[in-house]
């Protein structure tokens, strides 16, 4: 492992485009951590003359007119931004890019936004960063946000995985200290994130299903939901009990797995079927809600991913508040 860092670097010109105008949203380390609280300063009092009442007097009262709130800036956006950036890996020895979906808005309201960090499947077949953006994900959730209006907005973190994610490593230089140690740390740094628990969940699509399980299981501290989408799980005796999803879910603590929101699904011809099956089963064995959808009709393609795209939004976003301006502010340390 190399001992180097690198300042996050930019892929493409849009994130000069994307960052214009939005110091807020990107705040400076003063911003960020340092809040100025500035009070009143006490009004000198007037003396008020002794009034003598009568029996005849009849109590005035004057009523107080309504404070005015003033309503949030209005914003006609109706697609949310792509951007792509990148950072240095010490455990991979190369630059990792990773895709952002910012939601319509994102940089009018100020917002520390919940995010999702989707990965994607098997490197050695092609799939990279790419996957979920050519899967139309930024479309459908544009569509639940500006026009069926059944999706809150939320951050999209695409990273592309590398050879380092297709290999059963687990040691510290695996794909779950990449995701842990450097991924989320930059992008809780570089963009507006609600840094909690409940407003960070993972998932993802074949490999990425099973990394998303195998991640959220042994840290069920840092997400509040796990998805995984045609999840292939390794029954070969090649990952050890303490990385295995499948035998995770029968070890873990119980408190910690039903605190965790769980969905995954696959189409009903998928070879995944059995381990996906076997997992239900260990999770309905320990009273653990979650949410196995077998689909009639599909394979292990991306034309049956794209199909429940939206399905996926919903999972993740379901207690993810619908409007941005109850999410806590990006001008303020996040809760």
């Amino acid at each position: 492992m190399l001992n180097r860092s690198r300042v996050l670097a930019v892929l493409i010109p849009v994130l000069m485009a994307f960052c214009a105008g939005c110091e807020p949203l990107v705040p400076t380390p003063t911003a960020w951590y340092v809040i100025v609280t500035l009070s009143p300063v006490p009004a000198t009092p007037t003396p008020t003359p002794a009034v003598t009442p009568t029996a005849t007097d009849t109590p005035t009262i004057t009523p107080i007119p309504p404070t005015d709130t003033p309503s949030p800036p209005r914003c006609d956006e109706t697609h949310g931004t792509m951007v792509t950036f990148q950072f240095y890996s010490e455990i991979q020895e190369r630059e990792v890019p990773f895709r952002v979906y910012a939601p319509p808005c994102y940089r009018q309201t100020e917002r520390r936004y919940p995010y999702v960090i989707l990965l994607h499947g098997l490197s050695r077949l092609g799939y990279t960063d790419a996957q979920w953006d050519n899967l139309g994900v930024d479309t459908a959730l544009d569509r639940g946000i500006t026009i069926y209006q059944d999706l809150p907005p939320m951050l999209l973190v695409m990273p592309d995985g590398g050879e380092i994610a297709d290999l059963n490593r687990f040691d510290e230089e695996s794909y779950e200290y990449v995701i842990l140690n450097e991924l989320i740390p930059q992008v809780e740094r570089v963009l507006c994130t609600w840094n909690a628990r409940e407003a960070r969940a993972i998932g993802g699509i074949s490999r990425g299903g099973f990394w998303a399980f195998e991640i959220a299981f042994r840290h069920p501290d840092m997400f509040s939901a796990v998805g995984g989408h045609s999840p292939h799980f390794d029954t070969q005796d090649n990952v050890p009990p303490e990385n295995d999803p499948l035998e995770l879910a029968l070890t873990m603590p119980i408190e910690q797995l039903r605190g965790l929101r769980i969905y995954f699904d696959h189409a009903a011809d998928d070879p995944v079927r059995p381990s996906c099956e076997r997992l239900s089963r260990s999770l309905t064995q320990r009273g653990v809600e979650h949410e196995y959808r077998i689909n009639p009709t599909g394979g292990h393609t991306d034309a049956y991913w794209e199909m429940h795209m939206r399905e996926y939004l919903e999972f993740y976003g379901r207690e993810w508040p619908r409007d941005p301006y109850q999410l806590p502010s990006c001008l303020e340390p996040s809760p």
